[in-house]
């Protein structure tokens, strides 16, 4: 009976039993009036009976009585069906599980790895390769398959059809995932990925790896929230797992594997050891002209221990465009013979003293040895801005103190600093001392904005509120803010920063005095005196990886060595403040005891950092002025390099003096590109004076681009456009790159009516997908373990069928079918017209 049921009304699958069922109407008129229905159809019968046996007289009255019954009936069906007659059934079924199969359809699922002849041959045999001919005569020219084809011949193996055993236990549904932060439903030419069955060689056809971002995580998280359903039953994933972008959800307490809530197994492809190396360039991004800097390339190897490869750095200049001549030729910084080892990276370190100013690319590489998997992470690239100019520095004092003694004395010996760049406003030395020395500033906000904002970096040191004055602080405010000038506020002993949230007389002056407060990481107390007692300063583990933060006074670049910290010894007194001002702000030392009255009652800060405005200037605080202390025993070797850390990460975060006034960037960093990608170009203007220029006074500034052509033998070609006015201050475009080289951007100064140096940039047909040629065991196997999955490589997915387990849930359907629209309906109506129309040719009637 279910059977019949389930193949006339078209149930869905695995019917245990049918609850419950019956008949009604569908329209109101029918539903509400089931007796008047009836009447009419009994009328009708009525009408014909007295049609056949009162109104013919032809043939016998039991032939007649027959006519009568099929026009009867006929008629009464039609009746019946105006008032659409319907049958409810309920029933319960059991659906299969769902599967999701989800397949990495990204670039580095196009290598082609190299194996040995006794793992090509467990491959090709467990995947089918042997009975795919094409697959074989497409590989000749190459090492072998790549790994999507393996994945394409697992789904085309006829001799053991995964997907079709699977497909017998489970309901499966198709993905994959290219995109940043969604999968891709595979729709199969001809269906759905909805129907019961998904055919093997469409699927496989379907396949791309034309994805250049692996993002696991978004991938599940887009499974687990538009795709989620309550018959899934388990996720097949199908990838080398090297995700290079992406990672767990911030403030979420659980992974999107863990939201899925089944099991994960994954199939890895590709090799889990390969042999190969790659390359990493370390490098300050800025240096002064004739000065050394020490760039690190760093080699990290899979299966090559004690093979000997060269490693090289070269520097090339880029041309400006005004030197009518291209790009320097590359020149050798150093070329040493190393010898490849275990452990960890071998670090190489070469010397560089750039001749010129300008934009360099610097490019550290190793030879491609000859059995390496991968070669396209052999080289590594930077950009390197080489400067002429110094940094401009402005100390803030009331007094002399021994922190500005002897941090004048520093950055006078400092290269990017010296005499010229270092000034200092001493509110006590005598006024004909600040007119006669260049050393000394003669007032806090000189007459013309330009000179305020020439500034590099600001020191505001231990002075009383009210020598500051209302201009100062506005442009203070606005010289970190919009022009992302560095700023270093020390707390003193005898005013402190509380100064700066207390209120006067003067509300102007007290707004003004809220915008440093604004600007600090640290929420001040204005009653907050200085706290007295001996204690030694702890770095914090964010302070550790900090680059200024590091003084190991031997150059090395270790963030676990706290020498010169160490040699600070006992601190007397510090600076509480309240709490720490927002999530923003690195905390990079504490007091080792005492926390802050408000908040989170985290360690009070004794330097802090943070970003602040639209240019994201750096605000540095420290919660005393006692750092000279670390010359105690080595001299200057710590104070020194913790200064000039500091000074050139704040100094060189930015343009240097005059030309932060007309800054060109790109929304890229790093300035490196993907061909295929759309670059952003920036430019920020501002006048003589630093006020933003609009579009009432230039309405669009002038620019030229230099493109590499597609083919090399081309050369470049120089394209002059303009940029449109966004807002004050503000020029900005977009444009398309697509051909592999460096590109040059130069845009005209409309103040001076020069064309300032030009900005270069890379785009590279490179994709990151292929800097890593072996698969991540290691996110693989987690995956699996998290969600109470397995793991497999290609040659034991075979046991996968085995096993996934799926457990089949019962469910009650209620469903409403059309009685007209059935195929007995159709065959009574059928069987009353014919039956008619024979009898009346029997008895002759027309």
């Amino acid at each position: 009976m279910n059977e019949w049921f389930a193949k006339l009304f078209r149930l869905r699958e695995n019917v245990e039993s049918i609850d419950s069922h019956a008949l009604s109407f569908a329209e109101p008129w029918a539903r509400l009036n089931a007796g008047f229905v009836a009447a009419l159809a009994v009328i009708a019968v009525a009408l014909s009976l007295a049609f056949y046996l009162r109104g013919q007289r032809r043939g016998r009255p039991g032939g007649r009585l027959l006519l009568a019954c099929c026009r009867g009936g006929l008629l009464a069906l039609l009746i019946v069906i105006l008032g659409d007659p319907v049958f409810r059934i309920a029933y319960t079924h059991r659906p299969k599980p769902l599967l999701y199969l989800v397949f990495d359809g990204t670039d580095s699922m196009g290598i082609v790895d190299r194996w040995s002849d006794e793992e090509r041959r467990q491959l090709d045999e467990a995947v089918g390769n042997a009975n795919n001919r094409s697959l074989s005569a497409t590989a000749a020219d190459r090492p072998g398959p790549t790994r999507l084809e393996y994945v394409q011949s697992l789904l085309r193996n006829e001799n053991d059809p995964m997907l079709a055993k699977l497909q017998e236990k489970f309901r499966v549904k198709c993905f994959q995932f290219s995109r940043r932060d969604e999968v891709d439903a595979i729709q199969v030419e001809g269906d759905g990925i909805d129907v019961e069955a998904v055919d093997a060689n469409r699927l496989a056809d379907a396949l791309t790896s034309d994805g250049q971002v692996t993002n696991i995580s978004s991938a599940l998280a887009s499974l687990a929230g538009k795709h989620a359903s309550s018959r899934l039953s388990g996720v097949v994933i199908f990838s080398d797992f090297d995700r290079n972008s992406g990672g767990p959800e911030a403030g979420s307490a659980t992974t999107p594997a863990e939201r899925l809530g089944v099991p994960i197994y994954t199939v890895g492809i590709g090799p889990e050891r390969a042999r190969d190396a790659k390359v990493d360039v370390s490098l300050a991004t800025v240096m002064r002209q004739g000065d050394k800097r020490t760039i690190t390339v760093s080699v990290e190897q899979q299966g090559l221990a004690g093979r000997t490869a060269t490693v090289r750095l070269t520097a090339r200049r880029l041309a400006t465009g005004d030197e009518g001549r291209g790009d320097s030729k590359p020149i050798e910084v150093g070329s040493r013979e190393v010898a490849l080892g275990e452990g960890g990276p071998l670090v190489e370190t070469f010397d560089f003293v750039p001749e010129e100013p300008g934009m360099y690319d610097i490019t550290g590489e190793i030879v491609p040895l000859e059995e390496e998997t991968a070669t396209d992470n052999n080289r590594a690239t930077r950009k390197l801005k080489v400067l002429d100019e110094y940094v401009r520095l402005l100390f803030v004092e009331y007094e002399p103190t021994w922190e500005w003694r002897f941090i004048k004395e520093v950055f006078h010996r400092d290269p990017l600093v010296g005499v010229k760049g270092f000034r200092t406003y001493l509110h006590s030395a005598h006024p004909s001392v600040k007119q006669s020395q260049e050393l000394f500033a003669s007032s806090l906000t000189p007459p013309t904005r330009s000179e305020f904002f020439a500034n590099d970096v600001i020191f505001l040191g231990d002075i009383p509120a009210d020598v500051l004055t209302k201009g100062f602080c506005e442009r203070l405010e606005e010289f970190v803010g919009e022009f992302g000038g560095g700023l270093v506020v020390m707390a003193g002993p005898r005013f402190g920063v509380g100064q700066f949230a207390r209120t006067t007389p003067n509300p102007d002056f007290d707004e003004a005095l809220g915008k440093i407060r604004a600007m600090l990481p640290v929420e001040v107390d204005p009653n907050a005196r200085i706290k007295e007692g001996r204690f030694r300063l702890d770095v914090t583990p964010l302070g550790l990886r900090t680059e200024f933060m590091r003084l190991t006074g031997n150059g090395s670049s270790s963030a676990s060595d706290t020498g010169g910290w160490d040699n600070l010894g006992y601190l007397p007194w510090y600076q509480p403040v309240r709490a720490v001002r927002g999530s923003d702000v690195s905390v990079l030392a504490t007091h080792p005891t005492d926390t802050c009255p408000e908040g989170d009652k985290q360690l009070q800060p004794l330097i802090a950092t943070r970003k602040y405005g639209s240019r994201g200037g750096q605000v540095v605080y420290l919660g005393f002025n006692e750092t000279w202390r670390m010359r105690r025993k080595h001299g200057e070797k710590y104070y020194q390099q913790f200064w000039g850390q500091l000074i050139h990460q704040l100094g060189f975060s930015h343009e240097l003096g005059s030309d932060k006034r007309f800054v060109v960037r790109t929304d890229n960093d790093q300035l490196r590109y993907q061909a295929g990608d759309k670059v952003t170009l920036t430019v920020e203007a501002y006048d003589d004076d630093f006020k933003p220029l609009d579009a009432d006074r230039v309405a669009k500034l002038d620019y030229r681009i230099t493109r590499p052509n597609r083919s090399a033998a081309a050369g470049e070609t120089t394209e002059e456009l303009s940029l449109p006015s966004l807002h004050a201050g503000r020029y900005e475009t977009r444009f398309p790159v697509f051909a592999e080289g460096t590109y040059r951007v130069q845009v005209k100064d409309p103040i001076t009516g020069q064309w300032k140096p030009p900005l270069s940039f890379s785009v590279s047909s490179r994709s990151p997908e292929r800097r890593s040629a072996v698969r991540n065991v290691a996110v693989q196997e987690l995956l699996a373990t998290q969600t109470a999955g397995r793991s497999y490589d290609l040659t034991t997915v075979a046991n996968l069928v085995d096993d996934v387990e799926g457990l089949s849930k019962a469910e009650r359907v209620v469903e409403v079918h059309k009685l007209w629209s059935t195929w007995p309906c159709f065959a009574l109506i059928v069987a009353l017209m014919l039956g008619e129309w024979l009898g009346r040719k029997m008895v002759n009637l027309p």
